[in-house]
């Protein structure tokens, strides 16, 4: 279903420029050609469906989004003097060389992550699992004997060490792909570092105001309280 729409929004996107008035001076075999508004639509559409495949680990998806917009420059772009087409052809050895190299890189630089994020879950669920049972155990120390089932059960998939032969399909992903997965990876890591930022500058924010509320005289903070106890009547 979602090829489907993928299809659509692309067939959609064609129809328009084929049809819009602005592209009178254009001719079929000419959308694509150059640096035109057509040319940077079309690459923000192929864009956001391939971040939309990688972050969704669906290399059938990429690749068909990949040979669709190579079609299309192919095609409506001016054939093989096409700009982007003319210059892989001409630099395919020097392109081959760079691109999946560091494809590979990436691909240990995820599986690295991936691992460092079984890492954490599996610890958090060893800590929660301790704590409810009320027993203590040292760092690396094992789960007791008698309760290795239920601590299978408790952690579900966090207990088992990631497969990396269940990876095979995200490996190619991430060496074939790997300008829109690191892409996608650095943009999600700065909104997350945001948040947390913006939250720890609220969690600062409250400590000084419980300081500087904590430092009031008694009658001050005895206004306080009713002023606040008032707010809460006339909202209720």
């Amino acid at each position: 279903m979602r090829y489907l729409l993928g299809a659509g929004a692309i067939g959609a996107l064609i129809w328009f420029f084929a049809g819009s008035s602005l592209l009178a001076g254009l001719t079929a075999t000419t959308l694509f050609v150059g640096f035109t508004w057509p040319f940077f639509a079309l690459l923000a559409l192929f864009f956001v469906v391939e971040f939309t495949c990688v972050e969704n680990d669906s290399g059938v998806g990429a690749t068909f989004t990949l040979l669709v917009f190579t079609a299309l420059l192919y095609f409506l772009g001016g054939g093989l003097e096409n700009p982007v087409i003319k210059f892989v052809i001409e630099n395919w050895i020097a392109v081959v060389a760079a691109y999946f190299p560091i494809g590979a890189l990436w691909m240990f630089a995820k599986w690295e992550g991936v691992l460092k994020r079984w890492d954490n879950d599996l610890s958090s669920t060893r800590k929660e699992f301790v704590a409810a049972k009320g027993i203590t155990l040292k760092a690396g120390e094992a789960i007791p004997a008698n309760l290795k089932d239920e601590w299978f059960r408790y952690a579900g998939r966090a207990a088992y060490k990631p497969n990396p032969n269940s990876y095979k399909s995200r490996f190619l992903l991430w060496i074939g792909y790997w300008p829109f997965s690191m892409a996608w990876s650095v943009t999600r890591q700065f909104f997350i570092r945001l948040f947390n930022l913006l939250d720890d500058l609220t969690k600062l924010v409250k400590r000084v105001s419980l300081f500087i509320y904590d430092r009031c005289s008694g009658a001050l903070r005895y206004m306080v309280n009713r002023r606040a106890k008032k707010y809460d009547d006339d909202v209720k």
